[in-house]
């Protein structure tokens, strides 16, 4: 539970009525629902509230790169979208050296992508 408070508390985060939008304006919930639901971008639930990383938008718009990392990342259960925000933010050995997906899918996108495409590999030692 203290990962994830603090992941809520030091990842920037956008509730469902407080996401950016053009003109200053934040984007309508109705729309961020469509866009959840759509799989376009993702959010976490933490103490009864959704909340959505920024890294997913520019101004309120999705970025594309996401509908494609979480076609690789799905996952069946609203609790596993704790397990795709943690992929998103760690360290990935796919990426140099060890980077997050967050902090480089704008600059590196078919090498995030690549990482997703493993995101469920089974590895041994």
């Amino acid at each position: 539970m203290q990962v994830r408070e603090n992941l809520v508390h030091e990842e920037p985060m956008f509730t469902a009525n407080a996401v950016p939008g053009p003109r200053d304006r934040p984007v309508a919930c109705s729309e961020i629902r469509r866009l959840r639901r759509r799989r376009e971008i993702f959010g976490v639930r933490f103490k009864r509230r959704d909340y959505f990383p920024a890294f997913q938008f520019r101004h309120g718009v999705p970025k594309p790169i996401v509908r494609r990392l979480l076609n690789h990342l799905r996952t069946v259960r609203r609790e596993d979208d704790w397990l795709v925000l943690y992929w998103f933010v760690g360290a990935n050995a796919w990426l140099n050296p060890n980077e997050a997906p967050s902090s480089v899918m704008d600059s590196n996108e078919e090498a995030v992508i690549e990482a997703a495409i493993h995101a469920h590999d089974r590895i041994s030692d």
